[in-house]
């Protein structure tokens, strides 16, 4: 189906209406409890980014494979990957909770509690690949561009990529979680995520060269749990839950879904309720 009827009206709603976590991002995705969540329930990246990302890196003869870093790495979804690629390889995140939830006893990973805008702890010149998945949009984008040319080798690669906007197929639910947008978790939507829906076009990068990938496909079934836990890592709608800890959403978005998806009896099976999304990947060479 089509995106969100009237998304781009919605997102200029939402430019314009500052909300009070605007200016505190690094809370939104702190709490031990939210970080296993996001852990248990946010989806992995589809290989294509990855053979992407390392063809790119290997265009340059001199680009080698010893350090990669992955900023605002959250649980580590977009870290693990880079295992397979390079000798060493850093997850950084504002979180240590987060931090705390990512996948243990790999021998090549290592992990940071840090802001995006100050990695210190990395010395000038040394990083191969600077990547930030899902991420960039949270972050103060020159401060951390401006560390990412710092650390980078010359000619070393930096990548950025996300999602941009999830699609349900079932016409129903797609609209009823949108009206609760609009209206229930409107004053929770931060303007900061404005930029992932004109897909980072409006970011300025300090890189000469650059590649943009649009319309990377990621399809994924879940059963009624795995997607309401998938659901409820969503920051508007986690930080309503916080506000609002005797609301019963979460209970009636799971009895919509169900209802929506008729054929299904047994919420411990797979449904086939897909969540859809094009994944927007940007890459850029360090001058």
């Amino acid at each position: 189906m089509e995106k969100w009827p009237e998304l781009q009206e919605f997102f200029e709603t939402v430019k314009n209406t500052p909300t009070k976590y605007d200016n505190v991002i690094h809370e939104l995705h702190t709490g031990e409890h939210f970080s296993k969540m996001y852990a248990a329930y946010r989806p992995q990246y589809p290989q294509e980014i990855y053979d992407k990302i390392m063809a790119y890196h290997s265009e340059n003869p001199n680009n080698e494979r010893e350090l990669a870093v992955d900023v605002g790495c959250g649980t580590g979804q977009g870290t693990l990957p880079l295992t397979k690629y390079f000798k060493k390889v850093i997850g950084t995140d504002v979180s240590e909770d987060q931090i705390n939830n990512m996948p243990k006893n790999v021998p090549n990973l290592e992990s940071h509690v840090s802001f995006a805008e100050d990695l210190k702890f990395l010395k000038d010149g040394s990083v191969d690949l600077v990547t930030i998945a899902t991420a960039l949009h949270w972050v103060d984008q020159p401060k951390f561009l401006k560390e990412v040319t710092r650390v980078l080798k010359p000619g070393g690669t930096f990548a950025t990529y996300t999602f941009n906007g999830d699609i349900i197929d079932n016409v129903e639910w797609q609209t009823y979680f949108y009206e609760l947008t609009k209206t229930l978790f409107i004053n929770y939507v931060t303007s900061k995520v404005c930029v992932v829906y004109d897909k980072y076009k409006s970011l300025d990068f300090p890189f000469k060269e650059m590649k943009r990938y649009e319309g990377i496909k990621y399809t994924k079934e879940m059963t009624v749990d795995e997607f309401m836990g998938y659901v409820s890592s969503f920051h508007c709608v986690n930080m309503y839950i916080l506000d609002n800890q005797d609301s019963d959403i979460l209970d009636e978005m799971k009895q919509k879904l169900i209802s929506t998806h008729k054929t299904q009896t047994d919420v411990d099976q797979p449904i086939k309720v897909k969540a859809n999304s094009d994944i927007v990947l940007i890459l850029g060479t360090n001058n």
